[in-house]
């Protein structure tokens, strides 16, 4: 006598019980946009970095077709009690076999993009000069080993152009003069989270 109303109670509990499953999986499912950020206890500094970096990389056939160079590109806040500077991270790498099968590759000392038809350069320093004792904190893990830390002291307008431009290619020159240019490989990143932080 009662069957239908308890079949019916059953399949409104099952349909809550699926909908509210569903609804946590879709909140589990959003990226987590906040800003890794790390204080240095001996300085007091607040480095922020954010979750992804542009790639950009070239091919030299002479010596392999699948062997390449990098250049990563990623930003770095760092925060001095209220006081905050943007930085340009850039790590070079490579997986030729430099130094035997092909040429050692210079430090690079500028880094020139094309955004939106304007050129943009960056002069470089060692990233170990930019962030002394902060080397740790304030770089990024890469794919590849890297072989050269860089950076340069940028603007957050800068770095949201970086960031949105979507840059197909940069030239690195180096201190012998020489000069390589690379393609984008990743050229979409979301550093919201880092250049948001100063507002």
């Amino acid at each position: 006598m009662y069957a239908p109303a308890t079949r019916s109670r059953s399949l409104r509990h099952l349909s809550l019980v699926v909908v509210t499953a569903q609804a946590l999986l879709g909140c589990q499912s959003l990226p987590d946009r906040s800003a890794p950020s790390r204080l240095d206890p001996r300085t007091g500094v607040t480095v922020s970095t954010a979750d992804d970096v542009l790639v950009f990389a070239r091919t030299e056939g002479r010596y392999s077709r699948s062997a390449r160079d990098y250049v990563y590109l990623g930003p770095v806040e760092l925060n001095r009690q209220g006081l905050r500077e943007y930085f340009l991270w850039v790590g070079v790498a490579t997986t030729l076999d430099r130094g035997y099968l092909a040429p050692e590759i210079g430090v690079p000392t500028k880094l020139q993009l094309m955004l939106r038809g304007e050129p943009m350069e960056f002069s470089l320093r060692p990233w170990a000069e930019i962030a002394p004792g902060l080397n740790a904190l304030s770089s990024y893990q890469t794919s590849v080993e890297l072989q050269h830390e860089l950076g340069a002291r940028v603007t957050r307008d800068q770095l949201r152009l970086l960031e949105t431009a979507r840059a197909e290619s940069l030239r690195v020159t180096t201190g012998n003069g020489g000069t390589k240019l690379y393609q984008a490989w990743q050229n979409e990143v979301h550093w919201s989270e880092v250049l948001a932080l100063g507002y």
